[in-house]
């Protein structure tokens, strides 16, 4: 195995645009529970003078609920990528230099045996770490953002 598959498992497995796209989905999520917790539908803008009726109050509750929607969707799919590219490149580099020689039954079974040689090598306390990295990093924005979606589906201004 490669000294660096450490390196490799400490990087940041998400690229600039999934960051972005997790930022968003988080703003969003955010603000859409503050919204349902403290009641913040707006029911006129009195220096303008418009008053909103309930399904106009309705529409920004289901718009939000759409933005949101929207964002958990493309952080998932651009997340769900970054992690199955993530992995390519340690699997990659957990295999022998001559892996082009090994035929399937060979590759299958180094590659299996990857997972454990990382443990012996690093321990459980990096899997631990690597494992919480990865609730926080893809886990907690996507629960964040179905609970929002939740919320605001069953919120009734």
């Amino acid at each position: 195995m490669n000294d660096d598959i450490k390196e490799i498992y400490l990087t940041d497995p998400l690229t600039e645009h999934s960051r972005k796209l997790k930022r968003n989905l988080l703003a969003a999520s955010v603000t859409s529970i503050v919204v349902v917790k403290l009641g913040l539908v707006p029911t006129k803008i009195e220096n303008l003078g418009i008053d909103f009726a309930q399904t106009q109050q309705d529409a920004v509750v289901m718009l939000l609920a759409l933005i949101t929607a929207y964002y958990l969707l493309v952080f998932y799919l651009n997340a769900f990528i970054d992690g199955k590219l993530a992995v390519y490149r340690t699997m990659k580099a957990a295999l022998p230099k001559d892996w082009e020689k090994l035929n399937w039954s060979e590759l299958r079974r180094y590659s299996s045996q990857s997972a454990n040689r990382l443990v012996e090598k690093h321990g459980y306390g990096f899997l631990v770490l690597v494992l919480l990295r990865g609730l926080t990093d893809f886990g907690f924005p996507i629960f964040l953002g179905l609970y929002a979606i939740i919320l605001l589906l069953t919120f009734t201004p």
